[in-house]
């Protein structure tokens, strides 16, 4: 079903997707999505781009998309508006005993896109109670992504609680410093860091390369003076699980049973 096609894009509601396209003598130099005024991160295939729906609540949703374009040889920003439905019935029903607070870690040991689980895993800071703070391989670096999206690719995962609120305050102000400042980047065409599982010279780098681990440990070491410990230049997602695991500052507050890395470090 079209919700509504328009001059620069088309949606298109299918089962529990949401597929974007844009006309393709139109080329776009980037495009931004957001539900209810959530910027999403997504990967984009040539002309379309592919929303799950599966963690969106049951109700109406507002879909805004921007992008920037040329057309007749001039630069033009576009906004187009539309609105969507998720029946009551397709709501996620896997919640969580546990809530989300500023400063939360998440840190997940399962994996997709063919990567086994416990080998690699992915990590986010919570903000509040329904946003995270991460660095994936997607179109940017670093993005606020609702925390429902975790769940999209991670069930495997541990969760853990600074004991003295500041301290998840601090490293959370900090991130989000940090964020704005990489989006302002962005918005000049620049892209640092880049998104690279490659260690850097030096850990506290900000702008050559970041990953999901690398990003809380500058958070909590920049913003709340609290460095985990790391040895070498990588730190990795089991790094983190384990330096929290054995912080005295730090208490497990969500544990999934399956949870668990397979590398002896």
């Amino acid at each position: 079903m079209t919700v509504n096609p328009r001059h620069y894009f088309e949606v298109y509601d299918v089962q529990d997707l949401l597929f974007i396209r844009t006309n393709s003598y139109i080329n776009f130099s980037y495009i931004k999505v957001f539900i209810d005024d959530q910027e999403l991160s997504f990967r984009r295939q040539k002309n379309e781009v592919v929303i799950p729906k599966k963690s969106l609540t049951g109700g109406t949703h507002l879909l805004n998309i921007k992008g920037k374009c040329i057309f007749h040889s001039q630069e033009h920003i576009v906004e187009e508006g539309y609105s969507f439905t998720v029946d009551k019935e397709r709501e996620n029903t896997q919640e969580r005993q546990h809530d989300f607070k500023c400063g939360d870690i998440i840190v997940a040991s399962d994996n997709k896109k063919g990567i086994p689980d416990g080998y690699m895993g992915h990590s986010a800071l919570v903000i509040d109670d329904s946003r995270i703070l991460e660095s994936n391989n997607r179109v940017e670096s670093i993005s606020i992504t609702p925390i429902s999206h975790f769940y999209d690719d991670h069930q495997w995962y541990a969760l853990f609680r600074p004991k003295n609120d500041k301290l998840g305050y601090e490293a959370v102000k900090w991130g989000l410093s940090y964020h704005k400042k990489y989006k302002e980047k962005l918005e000049k065409g620049v892209n640092r860091p880049k998104f690279s599982f490659l260690p850097s010279k030096d850990l506290k780098d900000l702008w050559t390369t970041i990953y999901c681990s690398k990003l809380i440990w500058l958070c909590y070491f920049f913003g709340a003076n609290h460095p985990f410990k790391q040895q070498g230049l990588w730190f990795s997602p089991q790094n983190l699980n384990d330096e929290l695991k054995n912080d005295d500052q730090f208490k497990l507050i969500y544990k999934h049973p399956k949870h668990s890395f397979k590398i002896k470090l």
